[in-house]
């Protein structure tokens, strides 16, 4: 017995699609084809090295790079869309005036009134980039605006961090990641970030280690011990233990 989404309006449909991407329904997970349609409470799931795009009827636009599920938990007016793992873009060009738009994680809200910009999800961890527009991106612990061109982090049960300017080398490669052309690995951002700016490639060169020192050494002739002055019996005179002029 097929289910109600069926029967149901389509919302959108897979305008572009590269490697296997899939949609979670009542009667199984059915792998989708160009075209097919989009309804309302779907979940899409992409593949490793796949890439998912679904135009709305309405013009608005998502992309998942690989790896990526997501649900459509709704989309009349109040439009909310629940991502799990992985790296979604959405691209809104206008909202009416009734309209809201937000992507959920578990960790932080993303909410915007027409923009373009990309949530990604390190487990816990969510990045969300902007690249037009405005974004509110908030949660129980504070809330932040991120303007064009930054970026913010939230970790699991802390506030937004503040919002730091995005390279333009590291918006390319984030774009690049929902571009079917020469798509790069959702992880390769990760590992990126783990290295310093200026040294990408590995070949600065790194600071020697330097071994703790034992703690058994015994005073030097600089050390405090070694300079204090000798104690000298009662009536003797003075004799001051350091050259002097």
């Amino acid at each position: 017995i097929l289910t109600t989404a069926y029967s149901a309006e389509k919302i959108g449909s897979v305008e572009e699609l590269k490697g296997i991407a899939e949609v979670f329904r009542q009667e199984g997970i059915i792998k989708l084809k160009l075209n097919d349609p989009i309804f309302e409470k779907d979940t899409l799931r992409t593949r490793a090295n796949s890439l998912l795009k679904v135009k709305f009827n309405d013009g608005k636009i998502i992309v998942l790079t690989e790896k990526t599920k997501i649900t459509i938990d709704s989309y009349t007016d109040k439009k909310e869309l629940s991502t799990f793992r992985g790296g979604v873009r959405s691209i809104v060009e206008k909202l009416s005036r009734n309209e809201s738009y937000k992507i959920k994680t578990t960790t932080a809200v993303a909410g915007i009134r027409g923009t373009d910009f990309a949530v990604l999800l390190f487990g816990d961890e969510m990045n969300v980039f902007v690249f037009d527009g405005v974004v509110n991106v908030g949660n129980s612990l504070g809330s932040i605006d991120v303007n064009k061109g930054y970026h913010t982090i939230v970790f699991s049960n802390q506030p937004p961090q503040a919002p730091v300017k995005t390279p333009d080398d590291k918006s390319k490669q984030i774009q690049q990641l929902f571009n079917t052309q020469g798509q790069i690995d959702l992880n390769k951002i990760k590992e990126l970030e783990a290295l310093p700016q200026d040294d990408k490639d590995g070949s600065k060169e790194k600071p020697p280690v330097i071994s703790p020192l034992p703690t058994n050494i015994p005073p030097s002739e600089t050390t405090p011990k070694t300079l204090e002055p000798p104690k000298r019996q009662w009536g003797e005179p003075h004799q001051p233990p350091y050259p002097g002029p």
